[in-house]
């Protein structure tokens, strides 16, 4: 630790004046399972383990195993490197030796993590052979597999395919004819880092595995699952959402880890306006004087854009050795790790940090899961990941064998979660497990599978033990019953390349400037940041809205919109001032407190949102001047959500405080849970003095009934991070969100979060009945 500190301090990525906690978690040696389950293996499997130097178990593989063995749908809750391949791998390949036919899918999240196991499951499968001779052989079939070779895989397909949830969208199930042989003999699905499957892209895809599964009961055939995840609290329940089958845990998730060492920084006396650059010098700085210090060190960074400056100032930071500096660090050996780069820069990237041949790797989350990258001496993670599970996956990749050390560095941006964590280390390392949330019955959703469902099947909807959900059946049938199907399958018409997986379809703006991407923003973005002449900060570099264009429509009839930037010299913003009116549509649930004459009311279901700017002010960074106010032609946005919503007491009546206690609704419910950044959004209004949580996917994906199950907590950790902040009234650290628009002050969002914490410990007076569309009393 003291040389990793020292390093920090002369490498400039530790100032005195910065604060600063530092822990040492020791090492947990596992529990190993008795000798017989290792000998009760087939002898030419278990041979080959001998042979590569594993001569038992872990406690938590052989339960996986038996389980496995008795015919049961397993998931594994584990932490990283704690053998989950194995895990699943040795039932998998028993089976597989048993029989002449079978084949099994293996699904991850990634087309790295799908690569990186390929290898792995290539040096199990070495030398074994099925019942009929033939060697048992995998392979990936995903958007790196060229055509040449997916034909040859279609006609001769190995025992093991990996691919992801995309192809099996587009793939097996699209064209389903040309898998035959696999769907009929299919014995297997193994599902990896199940946790990625959350939100918007978990629901899509738990409708994709449960299309996937009526298909297959339609032929009669039900394959055994076994998945795995991070260290989560609802696996069996998360992993049953998915697929619709029901499912055993084996949890492993205190059961080993390697000694790690943890520093957390949070840099002192750094502007607001130029945080963002100074936490790229500092990022930079320590982990180049890491890397000439022997350290290999992988810095997970907050944006692709973010990652590939850092890439760019590192080289440079490289190349101008220090008369003390002992070791040269040459250009070959920093590297930028992202989606988007092509297989083989990715597949050489990952051989060469194994190797040691790279010693300072910027990555985004696309080595956040699965990778075994060997050999890791320092995570550096740049902000706090949307949840504890993530951040925990993130750093997992320090010291990777539970023999070995690592260290994990954490530099926060100035946003509450980073702001939390970095002081408040212990509360990190103790935080309970996330929940992970997908709403398959999403009516939307399922409205957009809904043709690829009949066409891959035919029409055939009532298929005895299809684990089809309520909703995709339903919208399927109004198709049929509308005559809005095509019943044949064949020439052009195809519907499944129509339905996004892990987007919205329609509702993405790509940000350009000059032939620059800068990324993408939502159609909700573009109508409250992207409007014309509108200042918009990315990554901390200020642009300017000039133009919105689409781009010509591809051979699919599919078109892009694009939003045009210029750089912004000036020392200027704008402040849109929205106004919102939310009302409900539908309720799900509700509950109600009697307070004195009046009532405390809390509700989940579905609410309208109507957006408006009134006017937009160009204002000077420096004095605060109003320079310029107008009015955007895009001036309004009208949406429909899942909400949890509370109704408080007439005489709680208080703009400031109501808007305040929105605040602690929205960054507490970060804290409870693993929403993403963007899957959610919050309206506090006078006019029924009322704080919403709207989810901002059509249709919900769970997080805003979860939140009406959890609101004391959510309330309570929304608390707990403005009353800990130093700040007087609020900050960017605690309560202000990013493009502030009215005055918040966390106290009175304080006292009137404990009232309502007051009120609602007590038993409710009544519940709201939907089958009356009314209360009804409990008593």
């Amino acid at each position: 630790m003291d040389e990793i500190l020292d390093v920090l301090q002369s490498s400039g990525g530790l100032n005195t004046n910065d604060f600063m906690v530092e822990r040492t978690v020791p090492r947990l040696e596992p529990k190993f399972a008795a000798q017989e389950s290792m000998n009760s293996l087939n002898p030419a499997l278990a041979g080959k383990l001998r042979n590569s130097g594993i001569s038992k178990l872990y406690d938590h593989q052989a339960r996986a195993v038996d389980l496995a063995n008795e015919g049961k749908n397993i998931v594994l809750e584990a932490p990283t490197a704690s053998g989950k391949t194995l895990a699943f791998g040795i039932p998998v390949l028993e089976s597989l030796m048993q029989s002449s036919n079978e084949h099994a899918l293996f699904i991850y999240p990634m087309k790295a993590v799908a690569a990186d196991q390929l290898k792995q499951l290539q040096q199990m499968c070495d030398g074994l052979t099925d019942q009929g001779g033939r060697e048992i052989r995998a392979a990936t079939y995903d958007g790196d597999t060229s055509n040449q070779r997916r034909a040859a895989i279609r006609n001769d397909p190995p025992h093991i395919l990996l691919t992801n949830i995309e192809m099996i969208h587009l793939s097996f199930l699209g064209s389903n004819e040309s898998w035959q042989s696999v769907l009929w003999n299919l014995k297997w699905i193994v599902i990896d880092e199940i946790h990625m499957y959350r939100g918007y892209f978990g629901t899509n895809s738990s409708i994709v595995l449960r299309r996937l599964g009526h298909l297959l009961a339609s032929l009669g055939i039900e394959p055994q699952f076994a998945m795995a995840s991070a260290t989560c609290a609802n696996p069996e329940e998360h992993a049953s959402n998915l697929t619709g089958r029901k499912f055993h845990s084996i949890s492993a998730s205190a059961q080993m880890r390697p000694e790690r060492r943890y520093v957390f920084i949070h840099p002192e006396g750094e502007g607001q306006r130029r945080y963002w650059t100074s936490l790229r010098r500092r990022a930079v700085k320590s982990s180049i004087g890491l890397a000439r210090a022997g350290k290999t060190c992988l810095v997970f960074c907050p944006t692709r854009e973010f990652a590939e400056k850092s890439y760019v100032d590192a080289v440079k930071e490289a190349s101008e050795l220090d008369a003390d500096v002992s070791r040269t660090l040459e250009k070959s050996q920093i590297a930028v790790f992202k989606s988007g780069i092509n297989a083989r820069t990715r597949r050489k990237i990952l051989e060469d940090l194994s190797a040691g041949n790279v010693k300072v790797v910027y990555s985004t989350n696309a080595l956040e899961v699965g990778i075994d990258v060997a050999g890791l001496d320092v995570v550096m993670m740049i902000g706090f990941p949307d949840n504890v599970m993530r951040a925990r996956q993130q750093l997992g990749r320090a010291g990777r064998n539970w023999r070995g050390e690592g260290t994990v560095v954490f530099y926060p941006r100035n946003a509450p979660l980073d702001s939390f964590y970095v002081r408040n280390l212990d509360a990190f390392l103790d935080n309970p497990v996330d929940e992970l949330v997908i709403y398959p019955e999403n009516h939307e959703i399922s409205q957009r599978h809904a043709a690829s469902l009949l066409h891959e099947t035919d029409g055939l909807l009532d298929v005895p033990n299809s684990p089809l959900g309520k909703s995709i059946k339903e919208s399927a049938s109004e198709m049929v019953s509308q005559g809005r199907r095509i019943r044949h399958r064949r020439g052009r018409y195809w519907p499944h390349q129509r339905v996004p997986i892990r987007g919205i379809s329609g509702e993405s703006h790509e940000l350009m400037c000059g032939d620059e991407s800068l990324g993408t923003m939502s159609s909700y973005e573009k109508f409250k940041h992207g409007y014309l002449d509108a200042i918009y900060l990315q990554s901390g570099e200020k642009f300017r809205v000039v133009g919105h264009r689409t781009a010509a429509a591809d051979a699919d009839g599919m078109s892009d919109n694009v939003i045009e930037l210029e750089r912004e010299n000036e020392p200027v913003s704008t402040i849109p001032h929205v106004r919102q009116d939310v009302s409900p549509r539908d309720n799900y649930g509700g509950l109600s407190w009697e307070f004195g004459e009046d009532y405390l009311e809390l509700f989940y279901g579905v609410v309208r949102v109507n957006e408006w700017i009134d006017n937009v002010e160009l204002v000077d960074d420096s004095s605060e001047k109003v320079l310029d106010t107008w009015q955007p032609t895009q001036s309004s946005w009208n949406s429909t959500g899942h909400s949890m919503w509370f109704h408080l007491p007439e005489s709680s009546r208080d703009a400031v405080g109501l808007y305040s206690l929105e605040q602690i609704v929205r960054v507490g419910v970060r804290f409870v849970i693993p929403a993403d950044e963007h899957d959610v959004t919050t309206y506090s209004g006078v006019w029924d003095n009322s704080v919403y949580l709207v989810e901002t996917y059509p249709g919900g994906i769970g997080i805003a009934k979860k939140a009406y199950e959890r609101w004391r907590e959510v309330l309570d950790a929304g608390v707990k991070i403005a009353s800990d902040c130093r700040c007087r009234t609020s900050c960017p650290y605690c309560l202000v969100p990013p493009r502030k628009t009215s005055d918040i002050d966390k106290n009175k969002g304080i006292e009137l979060a404990w009232l309502l914490l007051s009120i609602g410990n007590n038993p409710e007076n009544s519940r709201y009945d939907t089958n009356i569309d009314g209360w009804k009393s409990v008593n």
